[in-house]
């Protein structure tokens, strides 16, 4: 973008509703609906709180937006940006971040950096991943990422304690993580029109204010997968080690040795018991009747004795 271009920052009353209006150094308040800043001085708006850039010609962001450290509020939906700048991470007060309908193929911010991030919303982008730092939003509580390119969603958004909206409808998903039916506070899961054969046992469907699950190509039998009879019944010490770091350590996977990194990220756990586990005694597809109708759901148990031996750690 030319530092000569011209932005127009429009007043946030799309759509009938008014939200907030546009302060400049904290001294002006613009009564009108728009105001033209010449683009090298977007960054001297040190005090601004709320930037709409939606609905424009937009080919990507101009740096200096990472100058306004006090932005809450970030709209460019409705661009042609193919990419945004990294220090957007940067915009740690930064609560609301809206970027549908452009062009990203990558979500590529340093999500640690965004720690205070409530809504994220990025569908219709041709978006193929999310990145696993995404678990270091910790206060994100509504996710769209409808209508992008996604062929799979990272365990670590399982991670995100207070998240209570995921849209995940039309995508290439074939299978979720079985830890997404423990999010705590999850109330609305979109999830029609992906590729999903069946759904992890953890998803109680029937317990959430909102879900839909249409439009995916169900099997329409139950199915035994594998039985594994191992040797030792006990977990491992390194599976008892990783289960201590999951379930007491209040820790970052990035300051974690590389080689915990690789196993965190690719481990896999029991939907009876929550933990994690290397071999699984049992694994099942089961049909089950719901208020969404019939739907398969798949199992993964690390001991014949669940009940019991899931308990151990």
């Amino acid at each position: 973008m030319d530092t000569k271009t011209i932005i127009k920052i429009v007043n946030e009353h799309n759509h009938g509703v008014y939200q907030k209006k546009v302060c400049l150094d904290g001294s002006v308040t613009l009564q009108q609906d728009e105001v033209e800043v010449p683009c090298d001085s977007l960054g001297s708006l040190v005090n601004l709180e709320s930037l709409n850039l939606s609905f424009n010609q937009i080919y990507t962001l101009p740096d200096t937006i990472c100058s306004l450290q006090n932005l809450k509020v970030l709209k460019a939906d409705h661009n042609n940006m193919e990419d945004i700048p990294m220090c957007i991470g940067q915009l740690h007060h930064l609560v609301k971040l809206y970027l549908e309908y452009n062009k990203l193929k990558y979500f590529n911010i340093k999500c640690s950096s965004l720690g205070h991030l409530e809504i994220l919303v990025l569908n219709n982008n041709p978006i193929s991943s999310l990145p696993d730092e995404i678990r270091n939003m910790i206060h994100l509580h509504e996710l769209d990422v409808s209508s992008c390119d996604l062929h799979n969603i990272p365990k670590s958004i399982c991670y995100c304690p207070n998240l209570e909206t995921v849209n995940l409808s039309n995508n290439q998903l074939s299978v979720l993580p079985v830890e997404i039916g423990r999010l705590p506070s999850l109330k609305n899961l979109q999830l029609n029109n992906n590729k999903l054969q069946y759904l992890p046992s953890t998803l109680k469907v029937d317990k959430y204010d909102s879900i839909s699950v249409s439009g995916n190509p169900f099997l329409l039998e139950d199915i035994l997968i594998e039985v594994y009879t191992p040797n030792n019944l006990f977990p491992s010490l390194l599976e008892k080690a990783l289960r201590f770091v999951c379930n007491h350590g209040n820790y970052k996977i990035d300051i974690l040795p590389q080689t915990l990194q690789d196993i965190l990220t690719e481990i896999k756990t029991c939907t009876g018991c929550g933990q994690i586990c290397f071999t699984y005694y049992k694994s099942t597809i089961e049909l089950q009747q719901t208020t969404q109708g019939t739907i398969p759901f798949f199992s993964q148990i690390c001991s014949p004795h669940n009940t019991q031996m899931c308990n151990q750690t």
